[in-house]
């Protein structure tokens, strides 16, 4: 069912104006699953340029005995019309900690202040009762550069898949089949003797690595991402007078590339989510729910 997202925004503020915060799941397309039940504890602790791990306990069961149907998402398929005792426990009987089938994603929206984390575990505490109170740990969104390959020739990357039956490691005349046909793609790997260096101001540099690099990703992955990429750069530079830096990509994950020049640097970088209804970003036509890379020069350094 299409998401009424004139709705969604109108329903987060007014909880904002009401409640001071507002906190959902969203699903693996960030698109609104449900509003969180209460949230007894929160820690998100900001650090500039490095990813920020969430741990938030959120009271699941309300006083007739009913347990919140976000259980349902991230626990266990059921629990929510479940009765009686808690079958699915560890060894000890106390908690179960559990993993996810889909990506689920927590926002947490304040006046002018939003924050996504992608939710890595869930842990129960239920004794042999239903679970009363669940333990979510997430990471936030800047997190997923670090997945992201910094490719040393992003134009090589090519798209096109090749499937392979034959194992090519080991002695040339021994054919060593896969036993399952393997779908690999080809694309080059510069090597630090033959290096491409990137250089000029910091926040153009971070900028241009980190959007060549995700374009290359999605390009890899097929046309179908290309066409409604998750991930997109924010264009609009900053405006303030940002140093000189050189960088020579080496295909590690790219946050690793940038980060500690950015530091050095003053520059931010972070992301953000985009929802329908917010403002649009200029140099981007954004339509769907879509995660927006900041590179900004915080502070001048000589």
């Amino acid at each position: 069912m299409a998401v009424d997202w004139n709705s969604y925004r109108l329903h987060r503020a007014q909880v904002v104006a009401d409640q001071g915060q507002y906190v959902g799941l969203l699903n693996e397309n960030c698109e609104p699953l449900m509003d969180c039940p209460p949230v007894v504890t929160m820690t998100a602790p900001q650090t500039k340029n490095a990813p920020t791990s969430l741990r938030m306990q959120l009271s699941v069961r309300a006083l007739d005995g009913s347990v919140h149907p976000i259980c349902d998402e991230l626990v266990a398929q059921g629990l929510s019309s479940a009765r009686g005792s808690w079958l699915e426990l560890d060894a000890e009987g106390k908690a179960l900690t559990t993993s996810l089938d889909a990506s689920r994603y927590v926002l947490v929206e304040r006046e002018d202040v939003r924050r996504v984390y992608q939710v890595t575990h869930v842990a129960a505490e239920a004794g042999r009762e239903l679970p009363s109170m669940i333990e979510i740990n997430g990471v936030d969104l800047l997190k997923k550069l670090a997945l992201v390959p910094c490719f040393s020739a992003p134009t090589t990357v090519t798209g096109k898949w090749t499937t392979f039956t034959r194992d090519w490691a080991g002695p040339e005349n021994v054919g060593v089949m896969f036993s399952k046909p393997r779908d690999l793609q080809d694309f080059k790997l510069v090597t630090v003797a033959d290096g491409v260096t990137v250089d000029g101001e910091a926040e153009s540099v971070i900028r241009r690595l980190v959007s060549e690099s995700l374009e290359a990703t999605w390009k890899a992955m097929g046309p179908e991402v290309v066409e409604a990429p998750p991930m997109v750069v924010d264009p609009t530079p900053s405006g303030v007078k940002s140093p000189y830096i050189l960088i020579r990509p080496t295909d590690r994950p790219v946050l690793e590339e940038v980060s500690a020049q950015a530091m050095a640097s003053g520059v931010a970088l972070d992301v953000d989510l985009w929802l329908p209804g917010d403002a649009p970003v200029a140099g981007l036509r954004l339509a769907e729910p879509t995660m927006v890379v900041r590179v900004q020069q915080t502070l001048e350094v000589e």
